[in-house]
């Protein structure tokens, strides 16, 4: 299976284990708990993974690793602790995990053009444009 594909199922995969957990409200009045479990368990089985890779290609784990590693799981935790938080205070699903994503595209297109100095293209700020029209339209209330 390729990257693209995998990355793409994972975050189905979370995105629908996190609304499931607040239809049948499994997180009610516990979110931080319950993000804590969750990140216990994900990063069990990625420990169990990575020791498995490394004793299958004799590979050691390097500092930089470890830190990159904290780095990236901080805000992943309380972005997911964020989505409990938003769906057990009454957001629906189908117009919080959109805008999330859009969010998301948004903000490393931003770090991209930013940090990285990528250039700044008609589509790129055409693209820029539709994003922040998407999250606007997502966030009206439509009845």
């Amino acid at each position: 299976m390729s990257l693209p594909l995998l990355t793409w199922l994972g975050s189905s995969a979370v995105d629908l284990s996190l609304f499931l957990s607040e239809k049948y409200q499994a997180a009610h009045g516990h979110n931080l708990l319950f993000t804590a479990s969750l990140f216990f368990f994900a990063g069990l089985s990625g420990l169990l993974f990575v020791l498995l890779q490394d004793l299958k290609t004799g590979s050691s784990w390097k500092k930089k690793d470890i830190i990159a590693g904290i780095c990236l799981g901080i805000p992943n935790f309380f972005s997911i602790y964020l989505i409990v938080v938003l769906l057990s205070d009454g957001w629906q699903g189908s117009i919080l995990f959109p805008m999330l994503n859009v969010a998301i595209i948004l903000i490393t297109t931003l770090v991209g053009l930013f940090v990285f100095k990528e250039d700044f293209n008609q589509n790129r700020k055409a693209g820029i444009i539709l994003a922040i029209l998407a999250i606007i339209l997502l966030s009206l209330p439509w009845k």
